[in-house]
């Protein structure tokens, strides 16, 4: 499952996701939207957040998908 699919799931903002991933540092939902939109993929500790944040409903499979899709790879 996508991460943006997730958190619509889930009644989310990028904000609100941000803060069950525990992501911390200057903007987290600007972050979290990067990774939404295959503008980013994340660090491997914060893929790992996510992953078992969401209950292994979001893979790292599905950043790197959606990041080659985004860029034509």
């Amino acid at each position: 499952m996508k991460l943006k699919e997730w958190i619509k799931k889930n009644s989310l903002s990028c904000s609100g996701a941000a803060e069950k991933f525990n992501i911390i540092n200057i903007n987290p939902a600007t972050n979290v939207w990067r990774y939404c939109n295959g503008q980013r993929i994340p660090h491997p500790i914060i893929m790992k957040k996510i992953y078992y944040a969401t209950n292994q409903q979001v893979t790292p499979q599905d950043f790197y998908e959606q990041y080659w899709e985004k860029n034509n790879i």
